[in-house]
């Protein structure tokens, strides 16, 4: 009786594992994704004061994101030189993975590769059983298959991956997520050429000096087919940003040495540029001095640059290898990067910063694709385009109307009053008489008069009265008095 019990119990879990491994795989697998991908370079010294016995790694680390909570079983991984034989064959971890079953290991007849014996302890690896466990019915299995062709198995909680690897070579990684006997979408990391060049490693990323890397180096660099002519410009970096608020647009400058690592064959012929979302004055730049190394640092400035928008440049070296046999393109390995210059306010005033309006003007910011930072607007009364000064087309805001010009047919003042132009808004002004002269000093009004000419005036005219009266009378007296007859004899009469 128990044995017919132990076979029913044997055949349900058979059939059991078969829909489990034979159904088709759960959508989920194919929601999951690798974020926040990172990849690099690690040195392991044996000594802290010499580079040999040391090993060089690649690391990797990745985060899981998913659409609908999904418990998946584990991750596989490959990881191959490009250029190696195994990379075509595909059998160089054949060996490492012996595909059987232990029923000893995996209670239960567990379908999974990974089995939790209680919480308390960490997951055991169950080999699996593959197709020589299933019926013909289920005689297929992604895992199997992936894993004959070399791929590995990581645990379930993973995010880190490191692996020795040697300078100069390519390394390609595929990895994804399994469940039961199905497996997701194959992340490929093979489309970005992750190449460990020997003295850029050690100099740049590793802070060696250039004397021990290049002693170290020597023997150490191996070009493969599939690699680039020489490695990545030295010392790449952004080092000025600036921003030109008349045209409401970023410039940003990088610069950067000849690259450490090159073919011994090969010939550096310059620098080749590509930028996206800008503009460089040249796109090829030659060598300091062709035919030898130079420490110099070249560098190109990159203008127009829309502020908030992401704009990338791109520099390879050009190189000439009258030898070369291989697909080599005649050009070393890029340096890549990716910029934005943030947008700023067009009204903020700083230490750094000069507003683009006048003072006086009302400024308002304008979105970052448009023509100019922001919108400028003098006040009532004032003329001009608000743009300060400071800029070639900027006028300010200026005062345009001037109630004390002589020009100004509305002219308040008197011609000899001081004259007080009213600020804007007010077209007016107010007038005062100078020193030694009385009056309002408004042309509507009194106006200005010398006060010697008042005074002069006030005693001049009774006197001139006066002195008309005193004529007058003379002349009057002159003609009332008789005249004298005049006694006058002739001859005869005597």
């Amino acid at each position: 009786m128990r044995f017919v019990v132990y076979i029913i119990v044997l055949l349900i879990s058979l059939k059991w594992t078969r829909i489990e491994g034979c159904t088709h795989p759960p959508d989920e697998l194919y929601t999951t994704q690798f974020v926040s991908v990172e990849t690099e370079f690690q040195l392991n010294r044996s000594t802290s004061d010499s580079l040999d016995g040391s090993t060089l790694y690649m690391i990797y680390e990745w985060d899981v994101v998913q659409r609908r909570r999904f418990v998946y079983d584990g991750f596989l991984y490959k990881f191959l030189d490009r250029d190696s034989k195994e990379m075509e064959d595909g059998e160089t971890f054949r060996d490492s993975f012996k595909i059987d079953y232990d029923p000893n290991a995996c209670v239960g007849l567990n379908s999974t590769l990974w089995y939790k014996k209680d919480e308390d302890t960490d997951p055991v690896q169950c080999t699996i059983p593959c197709k020589e466990y299933f019926p013909p019915v289920c005689n297929y299995s992604k895992v199997c298959s992936y894993l004959r062709e070399g791929y590995k198995i990581l645990r379930p909680d993973t995010k880190r991956l490191e692996l020795p690897v040697q300078y100069g070579r390519i390394y390609d990684l595929s990895l994804m997520v399994y469940r039961n006997w199905h497996t997701g979408e194959n992340y490929f990391l093979g489309g970005r050429e992750l190449v460990p060049y020997c003295k850029h490693e050690l100099i740049i990323s590793q802070n060696i000096s250039n004397d021990e890397a290049y002693d170290f180096c020597g023997d150490k660099m191996n070009f493969p087919e599939s690699a680039r002519l020489s490695g990545p410009p030295a010392h790449f970096e952004k080092y000025k940003v600036t921003r030109d608020l008349e045209t409401n647009r970023g410039t940003v400058t990088f610069r950067w040495k000849e690259p450490y690592d090159m073919s011994p064959n090969a010939t550096l012929e310059g620098f080749h540029l590509y930028v996206g979302n800008g503009k460089v004055p040249v796109r090829n730049i030659k060598p300091k001095t062709p035919g030898r190394r130079s420490d110099d640092y070249y560098n190109t400035t990159i203008e127009g640059i829309e502020f908030g928008r992401i704009a990338y440049i791109l520099v390879s070296p050009m190189l000439d290898e009258p030898n070369c046999t291989r697909m080599c393109g005649g050009y070393g390995f890029g340096e890549k990067d990716y910029f934005k210059v943030e947008d700023i306010n067009g009204c903020a005033h700083g230490i750094t910063l000069e507003g683009y309006c006048d003072d006086k003007a009302k400024c308002i910011d304008l979105p970052s694709n448009s023509s100019a930072p922001a919108n400028c607007t003098c006040p009532e009364g004032y003329g001009g385009n608000g743009i300060s000064t400071k800029f070639e087309n900027g006028t300010g805001c200026y005062d345009n109307y001037d109630a004390c010009s002589l020009s100004n047919e509305n002219h308040t003042c008197d011609h000899d009053a001081l004259c007080f132009d009213w600020p804007p808004p007010y077209r007016n002004a107010s007038c005062r008489c100078p020193t030694f002269y009385i009056g309002d000093g408004y042309r509507s009004g009194t106006g200005c008069s010398h006060r010697n000419l008042i005074i002069g005036l006030a005693v001049g005219i009774p006197l001139l009265v006066i002195l008309l009266v005193l004529i007058g009378c003379i002349l009057w007296r002159s003609k009332r008095t008789p005249k004298p007859r005049s006694n006058r004899f002739h001859d005869e009469d005597l």
